[in-house]
């Protein structure tokens, strides 16, 4: 991966008007604690130094029909959108299943393979969730590094309460491309992200950590938005080169979505946003700060990559 990309620092649902059932649904029946609060945003953690934001007020956004969506993910047998699909990493799937059945969110799709499991739910949101469980004889060093942070009891972030006992992070986001090739090598070529293995029909990327991006079949390409606000799922990539990173990937073929979006939280120092659109139209966000601080991920993301650089001057 780029030297200058960090990690994925946040997976994000824009939404219509806000709605406490969602909100409910996410923290109490997917599990996920809230870390704080603004005016229509609710940010979430999502396990490492990873953020899961409901944007609510985002009229632009299409609200898809649940009843629909779980619908077409049952009949096809596999979810198809071309919208981002999060899916957390469980050590007991079993549990997470039951928790969702309990709430009334039985799974729409199961999913086997030769090293784990997967369930998907549709939230009241119309959106699809995803929940997996790898063994430990899996082949990819990401799910092994896992491991031995869950064994070493290395989950937890400061002032922030527990996710539910059985999850631990991120696993995957699933893009569902019109063409896997070609938007694998958009995101390896033009955002640097390292390729781990085809899986199946499905290619893996690095986003870091212990996240991975698999890209598989089943999308199709649409216009890229005039707004960031007009994406209904997108991910946030932190690094620390916006404006080389922007450069090379909008030369690679990124097409920018909007301006880039400046937070100035004091002198000399603040937050830039860039949002790119993939050969797809799908919206995928890079974040920069040049604080200390923010919220509690963000702390975590600076010791982190503080603590990185230290160890490569050491080597060095």
């Amino acid at each position: 991966m780029r030297s200058d990309i960090q990690c994925c620092a946040e997976f994000l649902r824009l939404l219509g008007p806000e709605d406490e059932a969602v909100t409910a649904f996410y923290r109490d029946v997917v599990g996920l604690p809230v870390m704080r609060s603004y005016p229509g945003i609710q940010m979430l953690w999502c396990g490492e130094d990873i953020a899961f934001e409901l944007k609510y007020d985002t009229p632009d956004v299409p609200e898809p029909d649940p009843r629909t969506a779980a619908l077409s993910c049952a009949s096809a047998g596999k979810i198809t959108s071309a919208l981002f699909v999060p899916v957390l990493r469980t050590y007991d799937l079993d549990a997470t299943r039951a928790r969702l059945v309990a709430a009334g969110f039985p799974p729409v799709l199961d999913e086997a393979g030769e090293h784990g499991r997967a369930i998907y739910v549709v939230g009241p949101d119309g959106r699809p969730t995803g929940f997996q469980f790898r063994d430990a004889g899996s082949p990819l060093a990401v799910d092994a590094e896992a491991l031995r942070r869950w064994e070493a009891g290395e989950q937890g972030l400061p002032n922030t309460g527990p996710m539910a006992p059985e999850l631990q992070d991120l696993s995957r986001i699933v893009l569902h491309a019109s063409d896997v090739a070609r938007s694998s090598a958009f995101y390896a070529g033009a955002l640097g992200l390292d390729d781990v293995v085809d899986e199946g029909d499905a290619r893996l990327h690095s986003l870091g950590d212990t996240t991975l991006l698999q890209i598989s079949p089943g999308g199709a390409e649409r216009p890229v938005p005039a707004d960031r606000f007009e994406a209904a799922s997108a991910f946030l990539l932190r690094c620390h080169d916006l404006a080389g990173l922007t450069r090379d990937a909008l030369a690679a073929g990124a097409r920018p979505v909007g301006e880039e979006i400046v937070y100035v939280t004091g002198p000399g120092v603040d937050v830039r946003i860039r949002y790119l659109a993939d050969p797809d139209g799908a919206v995928v966000g890079l974040i920069q700060r040049t604080d200390d601080g923010g919220g509690e991920e963000d702390v975590e993301a600076m010791r982190r990559w503080a603590a990185r650089a230290s160890s490569g001057a050491a080597r060095a």
